[in-house]
């Protein structure tokens, strides 16, 4: 009986870890519409999304993904769009200026909407809705917001210190209330702002860096930015994450040859983008502590200038190419809030075939990731009691980061993983 057991539960932790791996293969939405421009999308879910060409008026709508799609009421000079959920939701349309449209029917119909805005060059985000009411849009040294949606809207005053940085670039909420702007002056120096109650009022929290070319964010206090160094072209931009809302960088002005960078999951970042040379790559790195990593396996160019995540999913557009979305099923969705980060207990370290993991605080239920030094999972399961033992005899030899999530806790270690040993 015990060995039947054992064997079951063997293969159950085989079957895991092959759904893993096979979950974090990026997938190439087609078809997709034919034409001229970028594709440009925007998904609620892993199921529905809508996309156009920036150069064809054709707008199309999945429900299953991206394996099919039907074609929707197309604009001539598309944007941007921004769907609060699968009925309402927001284009910015530009002709001789920009235009902001609204359907109420998940893109059948628009209806144009009465705000005169413009802003310099292309927003990495330049709209961003926290639901069908509440939204901000950028616009040339301020940006609006509307609480009744869109039907007024209001021009909001970044705080102090940002007189040579107001051109709002990118909008990001992680809930009702909490979110972050990153502003620049004219092609100089940027900041991020910081708000607990909708953008009404705005706490400067970073000057540090440069033109943001990207900022994500996984909770209240763990956030990555790219960045341009003060306007220099010698290299395309620098990097820095933070785990307590920007108090402190746990690192900075680290060159990033690649553009813009995103979480895949709470302990992986994507970088994607271009080098100097114009030639587009992709990498990932471990947030904690880790290398560089290219992706040599992705099944097309990488050629990707904006990037945007919902919970275990991501996606890659703004492409002349195609889209690109990568399930992970073991993202795991750290709470909002300060969270403590406490450090494991690891045993044997080094280690050939079997891993011993305690954690110190009591534990009901949590997940745990082992994870390679460059961000690549190689294991992922659920975890109900304070020992754990894994075995290890088939990872590969090297270093690996153990991230543990459990009640509201973030805990860490480290271990080097031996060649394998005979028995």
């Amino acid at each position: 009986m015990r060995n039947k057991f054992l064997k079951t539960l063997t293969f159950l932790c085989l079957l895991a870890m092959w759904q893993q791996a096979n979950a974090q293969v990026w997938e190439i939405l087609d078809p997709l519409p034919e034409g001229s421009g970028r594709y440009r999308c925007h998904f609620v879910d892993a199921q529905n999304g809508w996309v156009f060409r920036t150069g064809s008026p054709q707008l199309l709508r999945t429900r299953d993904g991206g394996s099919t799609w039907t074609e929707l009421y197309p604009m001539t000079g598309m944007c941007h769009i921004f769907m609060a959920d699968t009925l309402v939701g927001y284009m910015i349309v530009q002709e001789e200026q920009f235009k902001l449209f609204k359907t109420t029917d998940g893109g059948n119909d628009w209806q144009r909407i009465n705000l005169q805005f413009n802003y310099q060059n292309d927003p990495i985000k330049p709209i961003f809705f926290i639901n069908k009411n509440v939204g901000f849009i950028a616009n040339t040294e301020t940006y609006f917001k509307t609480t009744d949606g869109g039907n007024t809207w209001t021009a909001m005053v970044l705080p102090y210190g940002s007189s040579t940085a107001n051109i709002v670039n990118n909008i990001n909420f992680i809930k009702d209330n909490v979110g972050w702007v990153a502003a620049n002056s004219y092609g100089m120096y940027g900041k991020i702002f910081y708000t607990t109650d909708q953008g009404n009022n705005w706490q400067l929290i970073s000057d540090e860096v440069g033109i943001v070319s990207e900022l994500d964010n996984i909770n209240i206090d763990t956030a990555l930015v790219t960045f341009y160094g003060y306007g220099t072209v010698t290299h395309y931009g620098m990097a820095g994450i933070t785990k307590n809302n920007f108090t402190y960088f746990s690192w900075l002005n680290e060159k990033i040859e690649w553009r813009k960078g995103i979480f895949i999951n709470d302990t992986t970042v994507l970088f994607y983008g271009a080098n100097n040379q114009n030639a587009f790559k992709m990498w990932t790195m471990h947030i904690d502590d880790g290398e560089l990593s290219e992706i040599i396996d992705f099944p097309t160019i990488p050629m990707y200038f904006a990037a945007f995540r919902l919970p275990a999913i991501v996606f890659l557009h703004d492409s002349p190419y195609n889209i690109a979305k990568r399930i992970d099923t073991s993202y795991v969705n750290i709470p909002s809030g300060k969270i403590p980060q406490k450090e494991l207990t690891v045993y044997p370290n080094p280690a050939s075939n079997r891993l011993n993991i305690k954690v110190p605080d009591v534990v009901k239920r949590g997940k745990i990731t082992i994870t390679k030094q460059t961000g690549q999972v190689v294991f992922f399961a659920g975890i109900e009691n304070n020992d754990e033992q894994i075995d290890i005899t088939n990872f590969s030899a090297g270093v690996y980061l153990i991230t543990v999530i459990t009640d509201n806790k973030r805990f860490c270690g480290r271990f080097i993983k031996l060649k394998k040993t005979e028995p």
